[in-house]
């Protein structure tokens, strides 16, 4: 090395050691520093202050933290020295690193110090013993002998892709907390520099987005074995209390399993995360572990009961193996009642009086009924003129409920307000004011169809209406014996019409706020129709009013109608005649001439 190369690196550990960290000053060498070893040689014992570099040899590809210093080894480390020409731990340490390779460094604690290890240029990947680490990968600390005897701090460092040099350091500062240390706040003193120059690299051991990714994973109980997402119900979606899976693959090009080093997750939106071996319990927004990823599940919490969607990013060594989406429907935020039938008085064994209820969060998600929406929470509210109950709970699926009401008399009308209570935050809902109507049963009906003339091949729909004896829409629960309602099925002749479905023996259940319908297709012979349509039990509840069979009529035609042999014979008079005018006319010109 050139006398000018050594000024020039004596210069740059000046300005490093002076302007990093708070108040900050340069140490003096220390004479008791432990030298380093040459490349496969054993590591140096671990030192209080003093940053040592691993050089045990290597033989596995994977570079070793461990608490037995001959242990410890980094991988393709090719020479270590420093500007001196020697191996003195010290600030100006040097060594040679191949670019795929893994530089390992230690120290051990003195009584009362916290040791800062940094790195410009490169990436931690791994470290044992530390107490934090920051967002960028570039620093860990740990505190005076934190663990027990022996459990020095150690850093694997890896160079940034397409870097010729990186620089590490140590800082060490008396008494200083973990985060004033990572901010850079801290008082602390330069213990020790590494000036590493990278060589050329190969590309195995490193992260291949080809052969790597995030899946989705029903229970995070597939680590290491998904090469795609999994198929299931509600895949990447979910209440806001029931946590999702995912699961890491992290393969290098050649579909080895990458070795272990820091793999972190953070999601979006505060939602929460955890990466473990199995499924894990997630607290924060983010998350990391050193254990080899390849045998890693995602787990992905909503942070609180509101609708959220996050996007949760997994990387190795501050390589992104990949991103996924997740969503969480919220608590209830609304409850919309609608679809109201026409009540009958309700009794112990009267019919259902229904409409339907649909429950939706903030997002305006439909809910199905899960542990965060049970049916125990609907009830009635003070303001509702009649007493609702929820009997049919909606589900995923069919996200729709059905509720009953009770009308107190046989005829009137009202609001029913229905309220829910959610089971997580107590909060209560109330739902929209929807009018209904209470009436008797049907006692008289009329019916027609929704057209007077049809093509043959149309579509028919014949209506039916019921009222009751005071001349309301008849009520649509007809199954109560207590309210004579005893159902038989219709008779409808269909005379010129095919009816569409099978005949239904107790129509006179499903009508809807008083009215049925039928689907018909007309048939293709013209002419003029005229079906019958009886309800007995509608006939027996009126016959005192004479109430009986009624006639829906219509008529099918073609719409093109048919041509005579008068008509074709006319239009050829008229022809003829019009020929005769125009041998006439032509006539008088030529007489002219």
């Amino acid at each position: 090395m050139s006398t000018k190369t050594i000024k020039q690196r004596i210069a740059l550990v000046a300005a490093t050691a002076l302007t990093a960290g708070f108040l900050s000053v340069v140490s003096a060498p220390a004479s008791s520093a432990a030298d380093n070893e040459a490349p496969g040689s054993a590591s140096a014992t671990a030192a209080a202050d003093v940053l040592n570099i691993a050089t045990t040899t290597n033989t596995s590809g994977v570079a070793v933290l461990s608490d037995t210093d001959s242990s410890r080894s980094s991988v393709g480390l090719l020479a270590t020295g420093d500007l001196d020409g020697t191996r003195k731990a010290q600030t100006t340490q040097t060594a040679t690193l191949l670019a795929a390779g893994t530089l390992v460094v230690y120290t051990s604690q003195a009584a009362t110090n916290v040791s800062l290890i940094s790195v410009t240029g490169g990436t931690i990947v791994n470290t044992s013993n530390s107490q934090g680490i920051n967002s960028s990968l570039t620093a860990a600390v740990a505190g005076a002998d934190p663990q027990a005897a022996g459990a020095d701090l150690q850093v694997a460092i890896k160079p940034n892709a397409g870097v010729t040099s990186m620089t590490v350091t140590m800082r060490v500062g008396n008494a200083q907390t973990t985060a004033a240390m990572l901010a850079g706040t801290a008082t602390t003193l330069l213990k020790g520099q590494i000036f590493v120059t990278v060589a050329s690299s190969s590309v195995a051991g490193t992260l291949s987005a080809a052969t790597s990714g995030l899946f989705y994973d029903s229970d995070g109980t597939n680590a290491g074995t998904e090469t795609s997402d999994q198929v299931f119900s509600g895949r990447g979606s979910s209440e806001y209390d029931t946590v999702q899976y995912a699961v890491v693959r992290a393969r290098d090009a050649y579909g080895s399993a990458v070795a272990a080093g820091i793999t972190t997750a953070s999601a979006t939106n505060g939602a929460l995360v955890d990466l473990a071996v199995g499924a894990g319990s997630p607290v924060a927004t983010s998350d990391f572990i050193t254990t080899a990823p390849n045998t890693l599940s995602l787990t992905v919490k909503a942070p609180g009961t509101a609708p959220v969607s996050t996007v949760v990013t997994v990387q190795h060594n501050g390589v992104t193996i990949g991103t996924k989406s997740f969503t969480f429907r919220g608590q209830v935020a609304t409850v919309t009642l609608s679809a109201p039938k026409n009540g009958l008085r309700n009794n112990s064994t009267a019919g259902t009086n229904t409409l339907t209820a649909v429950f939706a969060d903030a997002a305006g998600n439909a809910l199905g009924a899960t542990s965060a929406n049970p049916a125990t929470g609907f009830g009635t509210a003070a303001a509702s003129d009649y007493s609702m109950a929820l009997t049919t709970t909606p589900t995923a699926g069919v996200p729709i409920g059905t509720v009953t009401f009770t009308c107190p008399d046989l005829s009137g009308s009202g609001n029913v307000v229905a309220t829910y209570t959610n089971p997580s935050s107590g909060s209560v809902i109330t739902s929209n004011a929807l009018a209904v109507t209470c009436s008797k049963i049907a006692y008289r009906y009329t019916a027609s169809y929704d057209k007077a003339v049809y093509a043959p091949g149309e579509i028919a729909t014949l209506t039916v209406s019921f009222t009751d004896i005071d001349g309301r829409a008849a009520a649509d629960s007809l199954t109560s014996a207590a309210d004579n309602a005893t159902n038989e099925a219709p008779v409808i002749s269909v005379s010129g019409v095919t009816k569409v479905g099978a005949a239904h023996a107790a129509d006179e259940a499903r009508t809807l706020n008083g009215k049925l319908t039928y689907t018909f297709i007309v048939g293709q012979t013209e002419g003029s129709y005229a079906n019958s349509i009886s309800f007995p039990q509608v006939n027996t509840n009126g016959a005192a009013a004479g109430v009986g069979a009624v006639t829906a009529s219509l008529t099918v035609k073609n719409a093109v109608a048919a041509v005579s042999n008068a008509d074709v014979l006319k239009s050829i008079v008229s022809l003829i005649a019009s020929i005769n005018k125009q041998i006439q006319a032509l006539q008088k010109l030529i007489l002219r001439r």
